[in-house]
């Protein structure tokens, strides 16, 4: 069982929209998922679940402060994904201990193939334990020179005051291959700026999301991926960052 984290100091990257991806297509792939939501915002459990009541006492909030990880595990309309659900109690544990998730892992007893962890886009304890729990810690990134300060800062956090930075990556997301030929257009600069920098240009995967409303759509009518047409390109991007992730071909033809 490996466990992947999506965290960023700035929200809008796609952390909840690439976890809720990733772990369609590994499931599509006949992979076993858990999905932890430690976003408070529930972007995931407002996904996958299709009554929001189902999580009034099986969410990530009580589970943090129990003995067992599984008795807070509900199933979702996709059979191949369970998901320990958000809650706005997560604000009561802020001051928790950051290895608490790492010592709770051991009772899902090595049941799922992937567990991918969403989060706030914030640093604080409830974050530090998704890291601290994580095999690998993912930042999607956007063009922008928020974004590249804010990871410059992550890493640097990541370096000092954890042991997960050796494990920490990034990958952009909202590329336009239209840019491609203009060495002008910052989508090519900041590329160029992430790259050269003497940290992050070792950090970065060679997997880029495309900029697509398809994205919206999957996330909000439930539109399904293909491997052809207007959804390849996405479709595409998911399969390689999961293949990456899983170190094996994952690659269903939609999810």
């Amino acid at each position: 069982m490996k466990v992947y984290t999506f965290a960023s100091l700035k929200g809008g990257t796609g952390k909840s929209s690439t976890t809720i991806t990733a772990a369609e297509c590994c499931a599509a792939a006949g992979k076993k998922v858990l999905v932890l939501d430690m976003d408070i915002n529930n972007s995931c459990s407002f996904y996958f679940l299709q009554d929001s009541n189902e999580s009034d006492r099986s969410n990530i909030a009580y589970a943090l402060q129990s003995d067992n990880l599984s008795d807070f595990v509900i199933k979702t309309k996709n059979g191949n994904i369970n998901i320990i659900p958000s809650s706005l109690r997560l604000v009561d544990l802020r001051a928790m201990s950051i290895s608490i998730l790492k010592r709770l892992m051991v009772t899902l007893n090595n049941r799922y193939d992937a567990v991918f962890i969403d989060t706030a886009p914030t640093y604080d304890n409830i974050v530090l334990n998704a890291i601290n729990a994580a095999d690998y810690v993912i930042t999607p990134i956007n063009y922008d020179q928020f974004n590249f300060n804010t990871s410059v800062f992550l890493g640097q956090k990541l370096r000092l005051e954890t042991e997960s930075f050796d494990k920490w990556f990034l990958f952009f997301n909202g590329y336009e291959s239209r840019y491609d030929s203009n060495l002008e257009s910052l989508q090519n600069q900041y590329q160029l700026l992430f790259s050269q920098h003497d940290i992050l240009g070792k950090k970065l995967l060679p997997v880029r999301f495309p900029f697509t409303r398809n994205m919206r759509k999957f996330a909000d009518t439930n539109e399904l991926l293909c491997s052809k047409g207007q959804t390849e390109k996405l479709h595409n991007a998911v399969c390689d960052l999961c293949s990456l992730l899983l170190e094996e071909e994952i690659r269903p033809e939609k999810f």
